[in-house]
């Protein structure tokens, strides 16, 4: 469902007609130690199966592919980066000529179920009055849901300074790791490289700002572990709150609790494939 659903996201790429929203790359997801590589191997098994495309890498392939030497990997040939703020925009913009009202900064401070209908009452006192309500504002939204349905954790991010070269490994492909927490790597159309991940669990805003700096340097190590031959200098870093289930899956549906309401929480780093299947 998620491979389909990458093709779905293309489409209405296609559709919002901006070349820049949405670009193939591989995908590949590398063992961390020696001892990760039997679990990998059941990944593997359990992706072939269905059919997906992908390829089975050991360390040499790893080293002539990408530069550098880990134990095993799964390289897939069905990955993708999409501008997930300007594929937003550029839906907005497309809808709002028939009809669609957008109203930012409009904070909903109460919800009431009718019989027949749902009122929102936003915090200027206006209310709003409709048969459906979808509530898809991410981890904020496990305020309008009576049970716990959400884990919140902190996660960091560097990108490097514009570099000379276009073409940092093989093909410029999405890399993860099997670690936890684990580092991820990806490029971008200007020759940056962003990392990301060393997740910590808990979400206190300060605590999370005052370990930013420590984490950008310890992302930047990881990257320089990988790719000596790389000068990566961070430009810009940053931090943030993400919210995960208990099994890793979206939490997409209804509650009986919030009759006529519906829920779409497509959390995680798979949140833009989760929210494209429904």
């Amino acid at each position: 469902m998620c491979r389909q659903a990458i093709d779905d996201v293309e489409e209405l790429c296609w559709t919002l007609n901006d070349p820049g929203l949405f670009l193939r790359k591989p995908s590949f997801l590398f063992a961390s130690f020696k001892n990760h590589v039997a679990v990998l191997r059941g990944e593997f098994s359990h992706r072939h199966r269905p059919g997906l495309s992908i390829q089975w890498l050991e360390e040499k392939g790893i080293k002539k592919k990408f530069g550098f030497s880990k134990p095993a990997g799964i390289l897939s040939q069905d990955g993708a980066e999409a501008d997930v703020y300007k594929i937003t925009h550029r839906i907005l913009e497309t809808f709002t000529p028939k009809r669609l009202q957008v109203y930012d900064n409009t904070e909903i401070i109460s919800v009431s179920h009718k019989k027949n209908e749902v009122e929102l009452t936003a915090v200027n006192n206006k209310k709003v009055r409709a048969k459906k309500l979808i509530i898809a504002c991410d981890y904020e939204s496990q305020k309008y849901i009576p049970f716990k349905v959400q884990d919140l954790q902190s996660t960091f991010a560097i990108a490097s300074e514009p570099l000379e070269q276009k073409n940092f490994w093989y093909r410029n492909a999405l890399l993860w790791e099997t670690r936890i927490p684990y580092l991820y790597l990806r490029t971008t159309n200007d020759n940056r490289v962003i990392a990301g991940g060393k997740d910590i669990p808990f979400t206190n805003p300060n605590k999370r700002d005052h370990m930013s700096p420590q984490k950008a340097k310890s992302l930047e190590q990881s990257f320089t572990n990988l790719f000596r031959q790389i000068k990566f200098k961070t430009d810009f870093q940053w931090a943030g709150t993400f919210a995960a289930t208990k099994d890793g899956l979206p939490f997409i549906g209804v509650t009986r609790q919030r009759p006529h309401t519906y829920f779409a929480f497509g959390f995680g780093g798979n949140g833009i494939t989760f929210n494209a299947i429904y």
